[in-house]
């Protein structure tokens, strides 16, 4: 029986070694033979919004690669909170999340090209133990800090350490510069969320029983989780840009929110009366994402709703105060409004003291008149 060994087909992507294959067929007679190909990795855990982001860069790895490389591989690494953006992706034939298994998996497999867009420890970690010819992006260093693994992440490396330089200095988008770190080429696609049928039918299927049928549907999303809170606009200016956009446009305000705009968004419906509905704010990720995929304008903040708008081809509104604009592309899906902020950025701006609060109602409603085209 020493033959099989040599005869069985482990780089097939097939392959399951614990019961037969789906084709049941033994490896030498087997015409569905698929091998791996080249290998790749690739770390980012979150944010929703980064990790949309970055499935950017799957075809231009593909497109890039030299025609000796005809099959590709790729296994990412995400937190479980973001998992489900990743699936139904055609690219990826693994997803990951971080456990025991895969960090034994991690120090056992052995990868052609290994590219990390995290500066989480635990996957820089990874990143460093990982076996892999190629690494790319971020690393951990010996004394336990963030490094990077080549030298075309170095302005990726400053975006991190120089607020005058992210906020002032850079014009490149997040792809343009995780394809610098990357040393890739963009094929032009910014982002890869697929759809089953069936996850679109539920999703018409929960709009019309929430009574958002009259066209246009017009999605505000009204929040920004606690991290950044310093991205919310205020309460009175999402009421009465919504009752500007129901005259102007006799459609539906659909509002969008997470857990924290349960109280908000139910003030904001209270002003709003017939004509607006609440998509809720517990629906499952995908689902969520469905449902805006079929909406005809969303109005938003820098939010993961942005990102999940555009990653859906649906036009946007969007506004920027402590976050920088110039790193969003929206690929002509819409416009952007924002003020420079002064003072804390990020995480550290509140509410209160956010540059968003100086964007006025006039400017976001015209705004979303013309990309609606009235």
């Amino acid at each position: 029986m020493g033959w099989i060994s040599d005869e069985v087909r482990y780089d097939c992507i097939h392959y399951r070694g614990d019961v037969p294959c789906v084709y049941r067929v033994n490896c030498p007679y087997c015409i569905h033979y698929y091998p791996m190909g080249f290998r790749i990795l690739i770390f980012k855990l979150g944010a929703m919004g980064d990790v949309l982001r970055t499935t950017s860069i799957l075809p231009s790895l593909v497109k890039g690669m030299p025609k000796s490389e005809p099959n590709q591989y790729f296994t990412w690494v995400v937190d479980p909170a973001s998992k489900p953006l990743l699936e139904n992706n055609p690219y990826i034939h693994r997803i990951w999340t971080l456990n025991e298994e895969t960090m034994l998996r991690l120090q056992t497999e052995k990868f052609d090209m290994a590219l990390c867009f995290d500066k989480d420890p635990r996957v820089t970690s990874l990143m460093k133990l990982c076996q892999a010819d190629r690494k790319r992006g971020f690393i951990m260093g010996e004394e336990g800090n963030l490094h990077i693994a080549n030298s075309k992440s170095e302005d990726a490396l400053l975006l991190g350490l120089s607020d005058p330089y992210k906020f002032q200095q850079n014009e490149k988008s997040y792809q343009q510069i995780i394809h610098e770190m990357a040393e890739t080429k963009e094929a032009g696609e910014l982002y890869v969320l697929c759809f089953a049928d069936d996850e679109i039918e539920k999703a018409h299927a929960q709009l019309n029983k929430l009574g958002a049928t009259k066209k246009p549907l017009i999605g505000l999303n009204t929040g920004a989780g606690s991290v950044f809170p310093g991205k919310r606009w205020l309460t009175e200016r999402w009421i009465e840009l919504g009752k500007r956009l129901q005259a102007k446009t006799k459609g539906t305000i659909v509002l969008l929110g997470g857990p924290e705009e349960v109280e908000r968004n139910k003030a904001i419906a209270a002003q709003l009366g017939n004509g607006c509905v609440d998509l809720g704010t517990d629906n499952p990720l995908r689902h969520f994402a469905a449902m805006v995929s079929l909406l005809d304008l969303v109005v938003t903040g820098d939010t993961m709703a942005l990102h999940v708008a555009l990653a859906g081809k649906t036009p946007v509104v969007a506004m920027f105060g402590p976050t920088p604009h110039q790193e969003v592309d929206l690929g002509g899906l819409g416009e952007k409004i924002w003020r420079d902020q002064i003072g804390p950025v990020m995480g550290a701006a509140t509410e209160q003291t956010s540059a968003m609060q100086l964007i006025e109602v006039d400017e976001v409603e015209a705004a979303a008149l013309r990309v609606l085209g009235k």
